[in-house]
């Protein structure tokens, strides 16, 4: 994120403060696709493509952002599932966060964002925030 987008989200404007990858993309996007690929290459199509997988994530990281703790708490898994309205891509949706490293499993039946930095990136996501 450019120094603007991480003021208008509340966060420190110092663009050293950005981890980016070395293809000049953010650290948690670049994971996310290089996981992404490395699945498919692996076990073939999956169930979720990667825009939605991303739009997704992105959909949990504003509805964590929401509740106490500044969206670092863990969020059970079916009531992340009614809130994404995921249906029967529930499971599919869990296994792929936390295969590409964006999502991790908590105590059993929750889960949370990996980092604070992933949580902040997939904020941004579909939000305006990231759009040119």
């Amino acid at each position: 994120m450019s120094p603007p987008q991480r003021k208008l989200l509340g966060l420190p404007a110092d663009a050293d403060l950005v981890a980016r990858a070395p293809d000049g993309l953010i650290e948690s996007e670049w994971q996310l696709q290089e996981q992404y690929r490395a699945l498919v290459k692996a076990s073939g199509a999956q169930p979720i493509a990667l825009d939605r997988l991303r739009q997704l994530l992105g959909k949990l990281a504003r509805e964590l952002a929401r509740v106490p703790g500044g969206g670092r708490a863990a969020i059970n898994v079916d009531s992340m599932a009614e809130k994404l309205d995921l249906g029967p891509l529930k499971n599919a949706f869990v296994e792929l966060g936390v295969a590409t490293g964006i999502l991790a499993q908590e105590v059993k039946g929750y889960i949370a964002f990996d980092n604070p930095e992933a949580l902040e990136y997939f904020t941004a996501i579909g939000s305006g925030v990231l759009e040119d």
